[in-house]
């Protein structure tokens, strides 16, 4: 039998509140202010009662440490409501494909300037503040387009199919009043597109790069979703190029080649 030390038990001790709550092994939540009237100590830990006796509450003490008391142990109504705003890739549906477009959706978090791709169902969530995490964040809703030639197609000086590249860069420059830092995360226009396989186009230097930055000048091809050096495809290896992501084309604005592709064929050799 186990002998009771005297200085294993302090008496005569009482609590206006704020300091303890009685013990709960499954809920772990702090309450304010929960337990007031007498305590003891046993063996260490608090005890609700003047004295010990059998069937004596436990009590927890209340943690004001910041680096310690944690915001979901002091609300769990919004704790478990919260399941966290996390990277999420888009799903492309078979619908997205035949209309040429699909939605993304992007939020950022207010406290570090961090932007992240997010599905539909947290953006909804954020948006309607659902929960007070989620006033922490800022949302964006972005028209990509996804299929049709790179670069707008031009006849008689007007558009008659829009390209991917300047649609999507257009997007990103609207889309910048709304969430700025937007083009830094989206740095490929022809991310996720599936672009019109396409030979013989040429580039005079202020559409495309190699991989390492430098300009490319010349002709190029589109084969499976990307641009790639040569007028045709082959079997030959050759080079993928990336569009120029810093490169914002107004509605009304140009590229140099869809100005060739307006200018006749007889004009055009004589200027080469």
């Amino acid at each position: 039998m186990k002998i009771k030390r005297q200085n294993e038990i302090q008496l005569g001790l009482y609590t206006r509140g704020g300091l303890f709550q009685v013990s709960n092994k499954i809920d772990k939540t702090q309450q304010l202010n929960t337990y007031v009237g007498p305590y003891y100590f046993k063996n260490g830990s608090a005890f609700a009662g003047e004295t010990p006796r059998a069937g004596d509450k436990k009590l927890q003490r209340i943690i004001r440490d910041k680096n310690v008391f944690v915001y979901n142990k002091l609300n769990s109504k919004y704790a478990k409501k919260f399941n966290g705003v996390v990277d999420s890739s888009p799903i492309i549906t078979e619908k997205d494909e035949d209309s040429g477009f699909f939605i993304r959706y992007f939020a950022k978090q207010l406290s570090n300037q961090v932007i992240f791709e997010i599905d539909k169902q947290t953006y909804k969530e954020v948006k309607k503040q659902k929960t007070p995490h989620h006033k922490l964040y800022s949302v964006l809703e972005l028209e990509w387009k996804i299929s049709g030639p790179i670069f707008n197609k031009i006849y008689a000086g007007a558009i008659i199919e829009p390209g991917i590249i300047p649609t999507n860069n257009n997007s990103l420059s609207q889309a910048m009043d709304t969430m700025p830092g937007i083009e830094n995360y989206i740095i490929d226009s022809l991310e996720y597109a599936n672009p019109t396989e396409q030979s013989a186009l040429y580039s005079p230097g202020d559409q495309l790069t190699y991989d390492n930055g430098d300009e490319y000048i010349g002709y190029y091809h589109i084969h499976e979703n990307r641009p790639m050096v040569g007028r045709y495809h082959t079997n030959k290896p050759h080079k993928y190029l990336l569009p120029l992501s810093q490169t914002i084309f107004g509605s009304m604005e140009k590229t140099e080649e869809e100005k060739i592709l307006q200018t006749s064929a007889k004009i055009y050799n004589s200027l080469q």
